[in-house]
């Protein structure tokens, strides 16, 4: 927005800019000094550049200058290749134009599209330091150290789970892993176990960190426009974990790990007992169940946490290894971690 003042007693014109509060503009004062405004925009050009002067009584007629009666409310001036609207006047100008018979028009209310403030994209992490420290320089010019709850400092409960990779290659078949998730903060450590005469250095695999929940190709998983993080839901017997490019197959579970979820079902539905024989319940058909089971009767009298999400898997029921493991947890041997088949009927139908 401008303010301009025509000046009466030597037809010259001074334009200042008007900025609002926090608007990013520099505030340079004015856009035209006060001077004589030329009609044709190349004596504008010369007139900044060589201060050209027009002192003499006819120079408002001969280079065809603005004057007074040029201004009117909806007409544009064409200064420095910039066309200005004039929307409004204040009461003495109206006051005076009427006194010379040429009232001014009504003020122009001009709307203005208001675009929406662009969504804010947090940058890529540069590798230096915590993600979540890095990214306080985005909102601070004097970063802060981000905030931690009491509960993330404490590190007491730890979920540990024996892991293989996924691959068929003869080196790796055989190398296991220990997978502990601190549930405070979620972070994630791997320690490899050592194996004599394997070619492979085992030991710490994977310091404590937090892991970014990646696709196969390797893209990280955006949510919001923010990383997405693995979680505990993400850690369960049976489960399939992409980390530091290589997937990690969780099959086994310490005892504190396995009461801890138990004893938490709202919070781990694969625990919660009554919830898995809910879910496998709505989906198996009992004939088919029953069929299957007395099949397998004939051949063994126990089937193990691997043979029972089989069963339940050829039976079109959508269950997860650790919904079997806790299935034989509850109402089979913990021991030998395995349940009789006479048993799945009466449970499971």
């Amino acid at each position: 927005r401008y303010t301009l003042h025509f000046f009466l007693a030597d037809n010259t014109i001074e334009i200042l800019e008007s900025y609002e509060r926090n608007s990013g503009c520099d505030p340079f004062p004015k856009l035209l000094n006060r001077a004589k405004l030329s009609k044709d925009p190349e004596r504008q050009a010369c007139a900044a550049v060589c201060d050209e002067a027009a002192d003499d009584e006819d120079a408002t007629t001969q280079h065809n200058y603005y004057s007074w009666e040029d201004l009117a409310i909806g007409e544009y001036l064409q200064i420095y290749n910039r066309r200005i609207l004039l929307l409004d006047a204040d009461a003495s100008t109206r006051s005076w134009y009427e006194g010379h018979n040429m009232p001014l028009a009504r003020a122009i209310t001009v709307k203005e599209e208001v675009s929406p403030p662009p969504v804010f994209t947090p940058p890529g992490h540069d590798g230096l330091g915590s993600e979540e420290d890095s990214l306080q320089s985005c909102y601070h010019l004097l970063p802060k150290a981000p905030l931690k709850s009491i509960e993330s400092l404490d590190t007491t409960e730890v979920l540990r789970f024996r892991a293989r990779f996924e691959t068929e290659q003869p080196e790796d078949v055989g190398r296991r892993f220990v997978i502990s998730v601190i549930v405070s903060d979620q972070s994630v450590s791997i320690t490899e176990f050592i194996q004599r005469n394997s070619g492979i250095v085992g030991g710490k695999f994977l310091e404590r960190t937090r892991i970014k929940r990646t696709r196969p190709d390797g893209s990280v998983v955006m949510t919001d426009g923010r990383n997405s993080w693995l979680g505990l839901d993400d850690f369960y017997v049976g489960a399939r974990v992409r980390m530091t490019g290589r997937t990690f197959v969780l099959f086994e579970m310490d005892e504190y790990s396995a009461k801890y979820m138990e004893a938490r079902p709202a919070k781990f539905a694969r625990s919660d007992k009554l919830a898995v024989l809910r879910k496998v319940h709505d989906q198996v058909d009992n004939s088919a169940l029953v069929t299957r089971i007395s099949e397998l009767q004939k051949k063994q009298s126990q089937v193990d946490v691997e043979e029972l999400t089989s069963v339940l898997n050829d039976l079109a029921v959508d269950v997860a290894q650790h919904d079997a493991f806790t299935i034989i947890r509850n109402y089979g041997d913990k021991t030998t971690m395995k349940i009789d088949l006479g048993a799945l009927p009466q449970l499971l139908v």
